[in-house]
């Protein structure tokens, strides 16, 4: 087998801490993203509920309106 010289070594060392760092970013990144999508997520969840609650709102109302027209004298 050949000699492996220190710079070699080294060489390689590098590589590996340097490929742990991209590793690491990259999954710093990957965490942020995720958390972003999850509170995004929520807060659409809670906007469709608020808009189910105002759509049920707007039927009733409508609903009344129309009993109330249909009541009113001509």
């Amino acid at each position: 087998m050949t000699d492996i010289s220190i710079q070699t070594i080294a060489m390689i060392i590098g590589m590996i801490v340097n490929f742990a760092g991209v590793i690491w970013g990259m999954g710093r990144i990957q965490g942020q993203v995720t958390v972003k999508l999850t509170e995004h997520q929520e807060k659409h969840i809670r906007h469709e509920a608020r808009l189910d609650e105002h759509s049920s709102i707007l039927r009733d109302h409508g609903e009344k309106i129309a009993y109330l027209k249909a009541k009113a004298p001509k």
